[in-house]
């Protein structure tokens, strides 16, 4: 049994209907982000293994007889997560207006008297296949403190408040840096100067995770300096490439691969990077070594001191060789799993391109054929658009 202190009573005295003391939140998650997926099951059972290190969520109200003090908050020795934890499926189409929608459904239902203050529900069925989260929880349960426990336990810190900084290890510093930035209410904004270089890779791929679903969650600004691609790729909404003290390009992570306005960009981002080589342009065609590929736009008048081409290996296929294909050799095969790339020459040029599926080469002579939607133009090293 716990005596309410501090201005907690003041939020429970000033509860009305029409003025609910409640601290809420809403937001949508990206499953593709989590290693292991989404399922309600998983959230549940996650719920269940955090909740019993979490006081203030497993204690109700008890009032205190004829009112002679404020109430004392105690366990609740009926607590079920069953109580709190709701499952929803939104409405079609999915959208913001049905999620705002339900938030306001949510917002517009009183908390349950005589449990703990809180409640979470989980949406499904939203468009895209992502999945929303409302939680609302009674002001008198979150303040400061409770906040700070709150973040510990999402970022698997308990084990590390009570330890002394200088026995924490490398991760656990960096999350420690990040809790004490997102109690914080007068942060707005928050920098991570390569936080996961010393980290090991599962432990990497865990954080990233918990900082993207984090980000979503407390819509708060993060700047993430990386030079890690794929956590640049996989964390940010958007991405800003500096090359020589330089912004040379800033966008989202599709644009970023899609249409890279500097040939840094192209080569920088993907794996491998994007095939950057000299070309001679005119009207709808490229020349190397003397053969034609096929461009999507005009080009007239291209004067700089270096004209390429830039096109990523995902759109240069491998091919049987023939007169309409660029001839190149094959000096070896990168088998990445998921797809292969064939490290191929064409004079003094290099290129990747892919491999489909099932084909295999009877030498190492090869064609390449090339998709003129995704060959760009660059005069020293900026994109060209040219005329549809």
């Amino acid at each position: 049994m716990e005596r309410m202190t501090g201005i907690d009573p003041m939020f429970i005295y000033s509860d009305t209907p029409e003025t609910p003391m409640e601290v809420a939140y809403a937001c949508v998650f990206d499953p593709s982000t989590t290693q292991d997926g989404y399922s309600f099951e998983r959230v549940r059972a996650l719920l269940e293994e955090r909740i019993p290190e979490m006081a203030p969520f497993r204690r109700r109200l008890m009032p205190v007889p004829l009112g002679l003090d404020h109430p004392r908050w105690v366990d609740d020795p009926d607590f079920d997560i069953v109580n709190h934890l709701h499952r929803v499926a939104l409405p079609a189409p999915g959208g913001e207006a049905e999620f705002a929608q339900m938030v306001s459904a949510v917002m517009g239902r009183p908390l349950i008297a005589g449990q703990p203050p809180w409640e979470m529900h989980v949406i499904e069925e939203l468009a895209g296949g992502m999945v929303g989260l409302i939680a609302k929880v009674h002001h008198a349960v979150i303040d400061g403190v409770a906040g700070a426990q709150l973040f510990a336990q999402l970022l698997d810190l308990t084990p590390d408040l009570n330890r002394k900084a200088t026995r924490l290890t490398a991760d656990a510093k960096q999350k420690i840096s990040l809790g004490r930035g997102l109690v914080r209410s007068d942060v707005a904004a928050v920098l991570f100067d390569e936080p996961l270089t010393v980290i090991d890779p599962e432990l990497k791929w865990q954080l990233r995770s918990k900082l993207k679903a984090l980000h979503r969650e407390l819509d708060l600004t993060m700047i993430y300096v990386t030079h890690d691609q794929t956590e640049a790729l996989t964390f940010a909404d958007t991405v800003v490439v500096i090359h020589d003290g330089r912004v040379v390009q800033s966008g989202t992570p599709a644009e970023l691969f899609g249409k890279p306005t500097h040939t840094f960009v192209g080569y920088f981002i993907g794996s491998p990077g994007m095939n950057i080589v000299p070309a001679e342009v005119s009207g709808r065609e490229a020349r190397i070594d003397g053969h034609v590929i096929a461009l999507n736009r005009t080009y007239s008048g291209l004067n700089g001191a270096k004209i390429e081409i830039g096109v990523r290996p995902e759109f240069v296929d491998v091919a049987t060789p023939a007169p309409d294909l660029l001839s190149a050799k094959i000096e070896r095969i990168d088998d990445l799993g998921r797809m292969r790339f064939a490290r191929v020459r064409v004079g003094d040029a290099k290129f990747a391109a892919r491999m489909p599926q099932g084909f295999s080469p009877s030498g190492d002579t090869a064609g390449l054929r090339f998709d003129p939607a995704h060959v760009h133009v660059y005069v020293d090293s900026l994109l060209v658009e040219g005329m549809a």
